[in-house]
């Protein structure tokens, strides 16, 4: 008998978008699908597009909340699904055909806690087939829950939650919780949690997911005028990350302080790229530095990837923005 797959898709202000998302799933060629759709107190005519799907196929199930931000709809999606399997899908990207069906196969077959695999960053394409994963995608076809998490702490594994095919029991652990109200690093404060309390990972290298590039999307309005929060929330989640790290896999405590200090660069670098000012930017720089000097204050087991990374932040910072510009987006887009 095939296991049910729960879908869980958040849905906030999306009309443009949530027919293609939600079609891509219908979809499938595994059809033993719960279709979550999580209205998150949207005001357009999103809410109304979701009960309409909800009546066109009997596996849609709608909650209509108020607004708790993305990991709140995440929260709500995963408490009232009934799969042995939860995947999350943006409601303004889509996921190829297959998805589902090779994930089901990989999970059962290596009898993994999770799946791992690649997706494609798109603008305006409509692709829902499966492509071969980058070249930088793990070579492994299988590791612990403890060594996956050294690999996303080394650069190796990129945190969007999406990119993850997990067993619901994962999210019934006591201490398993969501970073509601978080905007910014929400996927990272999921994510890290889902590999520390998994026993094993398989790793599927085929792209499976679409990445729908939005240049209103909450990662490209970062300005001045929002940086306190975006600050707010990433610490927070950085905070998470490393008191987790130190209470349940010490010996991965130097590999954890070495991947903030990066993040940390990168939000440093990026206001100075963007030549935002005011005292809530300049009280950030004083933060961000002080936080990277209190970070490493011990010697760091940085991996190659991230060596580069912060070499290149590091340029960047120093204004050798050319060469340095170049080679930084092409190390954050490999991630």
């Amino acid at each position: 008998m095939n296991p049910l797959v729960s879908v869980v898709v958040p849905v906030y202000n999306v009309e443009k978008y949530l027919d293609r998302c939600v079609t891509s799933i219908t979809n499938q060629t595994y059809s033993t699908l719960e279709i979550i759709l999580v209205d998150d107190g949207s005001t357009d005519s999103s809410s109304q597009m979701c009960d309409q799907w909800q009546e066109k196929d009997f596996r849609i199930r709608v909650v209509h909340q108020e607004n708790r931000g993305l990991p709140g709809a995440r929260e709500t999606g995963v408490q009232i699904a009934s799969g042995t399997y939860v995947m999350f899908v943006d409601s303004d990207d889509w996921i190829a055909d297959r998805l589902v069906e090779l994930a089901v196969e990989r999970a059962i077959a290596d009898n993994t806690d999770v799946v791992y695999f690649d997706f494609n960053r798109v603008s305006d394409i409509s692709d829902i087939s499966v492509h071969a994963a980058k070249d930088n995608f793990p070579d492994k076809k299988i590791a612990s829950g403890s060594e996956s998490l050294e690999m996303l702490l080394d650069g190796s594994l990129g945190w969007n939650i999406w990119r993850l095919f997990i067993k619901k029991k994962i999210f019934n652990y006591s201490d398993f919780t969501f970073p509601v109200g978080i905007m910014m690093g929400e996927d990272l404060g999921i994510f890290f949690q889902v590999l520390g309390h998994a026993e094993k990972v398989s790793f599927l290298p085929f792209s499976l997911y679409y990445y729908y590039n939005r240049s209103d999307s909450s990662v490209n309005m970062i300005n001045e005028k929002t940086r306190d929060k975006t600050m707010r929330d990433l610490m927070f989640v950085y905070n998470s990350l490393e008191a987790y790290i130190k209470e349940d896999y010490p010996n991965l405590e130097r590999k954890c302080k070495a991947l903030i200090i990066t993040q940390l660069f990168s939000s440093l670098t990026e206001m100075l790229k963007k030549h935002e000012t005011g005292p809530m930017v300049e009280k950030w720089k004083k933060n961000l530095r002080n936080n990277i000097l209190s970070h490493a204050d011990k010697p760091l087991s940085l991996s190659k990837k991230n060596m580069i990374r912060l070499f290149v932040v590091w340029t960047k910072i120093l204004w050798i923005n050319p060469v340095a510009n170049f080679f930084y987006k092409r190390i954050e887009q490999s991630r």
